[in-house]
C-alpha cells in the first residue's frame, strides 16, 4: 500500500492509499477496467476496495469473477449479472 496503513487502525478518507501492485479483474473470459484499487475509507486497514467498470457486452446470468493482484490470483467466485 502506498502510503502504508497502520495495524489496528482505520483507513482515513484522505489521503487514499493505493495498492502498490497491479490489479486485474476478469468476469468470465472478459477483462473489467479497474477504476480504483486501494484503501476502503472508514474500514480497518485489513480491508481493501476495488472499483471496476464492467464490459458493456457482458451477458446476463452466471459468471465467474477472478481477481489478481500482482502475480497472485485469487480463487474465482460465482456471481450473477443482471
Amino acid at each position: 500500500m502506498n502510503p502504508a496503513g497502520l495495524t489496528g487502525a482505520t483507513w482515513p478518507s484522505s489521503p487514499l492509499s493505493y495498492l502498490a501492485q497491479s490489479v486485474s479483474i476478469a468476469i468470465g473470459t472478459e477483462s473489467a477496467q479497474v477504476l480504483y484499487a486501494g484503501s476502503a475509507p472508514t474500514r480497518g486497514t485489513g480491508f481493501f476496495q476495488i472499483d471496476v467498470l464492467l464490459p458493456s457486452d457482458l451477458p446476463a446470468g452466471a459468471q465467474t469473477l477472478s481477481v489478481a493482484v500482482g502475480r497472485v490470483a485469487g480463487v474465482p467466485v460465482a456471481i450473477s449479472i443482471q
